[in-house]
This record gives C-alpha cells, sequence and structure tokens, in this order.
C-alpha cells in the first residue's frame, strides 16, 4: 500500500500465488523483490507542506499503457500515479480487463482510468485539504494521439472503434477538470507500473 516502486512486480507475483502455478522463476524474482525491499527499507514518500497548508499544493498524474504486453492473454498493463506535495497519493499497476486492438486504445482505458480517479480526488479534496481543489489536474500521457484526440483533435475514423465510454476523458478536458499534456516516456513516473525494470 506505501510502495508504489514495487506495484508492477507484486500485480504481477500475485498472478502466482498458487502452489501449482509458481514455478522457480516465480520464486527468483520473490527473491530479488525481498532483497530490493530490504535494500530500500528506509527509504520512504516525503510529502512537503502540511494538511491544511494554503499554497499551490500542485496535483498532477502521470499515466501509460502497455499495448498487449501479457503474451498468455494479449491484455495490456495499466498503470498511472497521482501526485500531490512532492510525492505519490495514489496509483495502480493493474491488467486491463478488456483486449485493446490498439496502443491508442490501451492508452485510452488508462487515460479513463485515472480520469475517474481524479474525479474521486476532486470530490474529497475539500474535506482533506480545507481548501476548494486546483482543477484542473494535469495529467501526462506520453501517447501523442490520446493527448490530440482528447483535446478536441484528431479523426472521427482514428476512434470510431473505440467504446464510448471511455470518452469521459474528453468530457472532463471540456470541462476544466483535467489538463492533459504531451510527456515524453522517460520523464513519465507511471512507465515503471507498467513493465518490469532491469
Amino acid at each position: 500500500w506505501t510502495r508504489p516502486d514495487i506495484a508492477f512486480v507484486v500485480c504481477g507475483l500475485a498472478r502466482f500465488g498458487d502452489p501449482t502455478k509458481c514455478t522457480w522463476r516465480h520464486c527468483q524474482a520473490l527473491s530479488r523483490l525481498v532483497m530490493y525491499l530490504y535494500g530500500t527499507r528506509k527509504m520512504g514518500i516525503t510529502y512537503t507542506g502540511g494538511l491544511g497548508v494554503r499554497g499551490d499544493p500542485q496535483v498532477r498524474g502521470y499515466v501509460d499503457a502497455d499495448h498487449a504486453g501479457n503474451p498468455e492473454t494479449r491484455k495490456s498493463m495499466t498503470g498511472f500515479v497521482i501526485m500531490a506535495r512532492g510525492a505519490a497519493i495514489s496509483w495502480t499497476s493493474s491488467r486491463q480487463r478488456i483486449v485493446a486492438q490498439s496502443s491508442y486504445e490501451s492508452e485510452l482505458i488508462a487515460t479513463r482510468h485515472v480520469t475517474a480517479e481524479f474525479m474521486a480526488i476532486e470530490k474529497d479534496y475539500f474535506a482533506i485539504e480545507q481548501q476548494p481543489a486546483p482543477t484542473p489536474f494535469k495529467l501526462g500521457c506520453d501517447n501523442q494521439s490520446v493527448v490530440h484526440v482528447a483535446n478536441g483533435g484528431g479523426s472521427v475514423s482514428k476512434r470510431k472503434h473505440v467504446a464510448t465510454r471511455y470518452f469521459l476523458v474528453l468530457e472532463a478536458v471540456k470541462e476544466r477538470r483535467v489538463e492533459l499534456v504531451k510527456v515524453d516516456t522517460d520523464d513519465n513516473p507511471s512507465d515503471i507500473m507498467t513493465k518490469s525494470l532491469g
């Protein structure tokens, strides 16, 4: 619950908790995870400023997806991290429920997921910070097509295969609740939520 840096590997290993599915490779991965946790046991999440402090808490999010990254199911991974006061307050690394037909669709599914999380944070924001939510929340995405379409560009033919329920993102951008911006993959902290690292 307090380690976004291990979210991807824990999500992956959890699928093999049943001893009949577990292999030596999974035991090795678990051993590496335990060694990593031991080596980083004195590290933690540090926030700047306190609750109720006036000023810009800089709520922003980053989202990423890997298209068809699971070789068995061809389902994509969604990863996002939402940060406030300089550190993560909400994150996820989870397999998408449907098989996306394109990288654009997998990124849009992930972006919709984090947009819904932003809306939940917006509802609870005043109770936590004693001030209105600083909307629009900034959301960084490394897929240029998603950013372009969500900001009102792009052609209908490019997106007609995508279910309309994923256009919550378009509505949130239009209502100025979320500002979707392009970020480079190297500058996207949610990248660690969608793939294994060296």
